[in-house]
């Protein structure tokens, strides 16, 4: 798929998209946040149906049954596998307890800023690396920015907010050759969107024993966002500082989401519907910015970031009027959205939109 040259991101720490939850109250599109348009699967909306009488009950003893689901869909130990509520939950506990005032965090920039937050909250620094002009990881920068303070290396892939993948067997190289030095996390929170030979998960590496560690998110391909679940993939003794800051391990976790996420799990068809109608909606939004001449980074994820002829904060107003919610950026010195993809329907009344603020 042809795009339109973009410049390269900005070296700049990420701030992170502005987005907007004023305007009408009855908002046409949400395309702000990425969420998955489709909804829940008829399975999972049963299993939560019949989780309902159970609401009043504690249900941590039941997470063994997702955790093996999860390890046997990876193909890791059972001993590998942490869920936690939301991925953004797992992020902020590992930087809760694996940074301190004086340490480092290498990362590329722009990238999922949410993370970054936590690591400096606890008093450490992020060494922020450019990403390439194609909205890749620099690894080889990336490589040379580590130090004696650096606790750990954080990759977004497919990154977030450019959607670009970093090539698989390059990534596959770095993990082999950092994580004896240090961890390395590797945020696939879209990797289960992502479609072609490059997508190449870091689980291999965790299976030869190496320090990586993988976060996974049923908030994406499995369009469970609001019920909050995700999972970390790592080695034992790194998940064990987990354990003993939550010794009942999957109480915070509610029954609703658990069941939700067991049933999703064995409805796999529904998910790869949903990755397939999502390739079909972000060729048709190529296809649209290029005849329209809007420039975008080809993506691997569920959305999409286009270049902008005018100030974030007037597209998203203007858009915002029309009823459809995006997120904007500013990264070397031009002015990006992030777009989400909703459905065919949904995209062609943004292209409509699009072309109605292009004709103004």
């Amino acid at each position: 798929m042809k795009s339109i040259p973009v410049p390269a991101p900005h070296s700049v720490a990420f701030q992170g998209p502005s987005t907007s939850r004023e305007g009408p109250a009855q908002t046409l599109l949400r395309l702000d946040s990425n969420e998955n348009p489709y909804g829940i699967s008829p399975a999972v909306q049963q299993a939560i149906l019949a989780a309902l009488p159970l609401a009043n009950r504690y249900v941590f003893s039941d997470l063994p049954v997702l955790t093996a689901k999860i390890a046997a869909r990876e193909r890791v130990a059972v001993s590998q596998v942490l869920v936690g509520a939301g991925l953004s939950d797992l992020l902020e506990k590992t930087a809760l307890l694996y940074f301190k005032p004086g340490d480092n965090l290498v990362c590329p920039s722009p990238t999922f800023p949410l993370f970054l937050d936590a690591v400096v909250a606890t008093g450490a620094q992020c060494k922020s690396i450019a990403c390439r002009s194609d909205g890749s990881h620099d690894l080889e920068q990336m490589e040379a920015a580590i130090d004696d303070r650096t606790r750990m290396v954080y990759i977004c892939n497919p990154n977030n907010p450019t959607g670009s993948i970093t090539e698989g067997q390059s990534l596959l190289r770095f993990c082999e050759s950092v994580s004896p030095r240090v961890p390395i996390f590797i945020d696939e929170a879209y990797l289960d969107l992502a479609v072609g030979a490059n997508t190449q998960s870091m689980v291999s590496v965790l299976l030869q024993k190496k320090n990586v560690i993988i976060g996974r998110t049923f908030s994406k391909g499995f369009g469970l966002a609001g019920l909050r679940v995700g999972y970390l993939l790592a080695q034992p003794d790194f998940l064990a500082p987990f354990h003993q800051v939550n010794a009942m391990t999957g109480l915070n976790i509610s029954s609703l989401a658990l069941y939700a996420a067991s049933a999703a799990l064995d409805d796999i068809a529904f998910h790869l519907h949903y990755v397939q109608q999502n390739e079909r909606v972000k060729s048709y939004v190529y296809s649209q910015l290029n005849r329209l001449g809007y420039a975008f980074i080809p993506s691997y994820a569920n959305f999409i970031l286009m270049a902008l002829p005018l100030p974030g904060d007037s597209f998203r107003k203007q858009m915002l009027a029309k009823g459809i919610r995006v997120k904007t950026m500013e990264m070397h010195r031009t002015f990006w959205c992030r777009l989400s993809l909703g459905t065919l329907e949904e995209m062609q009344l943004f292209v409509k939109a699009l072309g109605e603020l292009q004709s103004r």
